[in-house]
């Protein structure tokens, strides 16, 4: 009766404390509990996971006109966490540098025509 009674308690504490260690790990890495109910929503993850608007509109670009490669434009690189969000974010669609399809901040390219933009995103395709 001991014995099954002191390994109650070692698998209650065990319990108690894998419950503390996932709590913590969540905390750590930002996980927001919202994001359980909303599993079935197409890209929640990216939208909540992503603050940088650029970003999710290069994004959208990418998907909405059905890239299979684009080119990142020097100024849109500079920006912070940009090029490798990009990079994670559109995969399976590739960056590369012989691409057409260019997508930067300037309005206008020389020796490219305008295919689409959004909001301040546009998209060139320059053969």
């Amino acid at each position: 009766m001991k014995n099954i009674l002191s390994s109650k308690i070692i698998y209650t504490i065990i319990l108690i404390i894998f419950t503390i260690q996932i709590s913590l790990i969540a905390h750590r890495s930002s996980f927001s509990s919202n994001l359980i109910f909303k599993f079935y929503k197409k890209d929640e993850g990216i939208k909540e996971g992503i603050k940088n608007k650029k970003i999710l509109d290069v994004l959208e670009l990418i998907k909405k006109n059905k890239l299979e490669d684009y080119l990142l434009s020097e100024e849109l690189k500079k920006i912070e966490k940009v090029m490798h969000r990009v990079y994670e974010g559109a995969y399976p669609v590739r960056h590369s540098l012989t691409s057409v399809n260019t997508i930067t901040e300037l309005k206008i390219k020389n020796n490219c025509t305008y295919t689409d933009n959004l909001n301040k995103i546009y998209l060139f395709k320059c053969e």
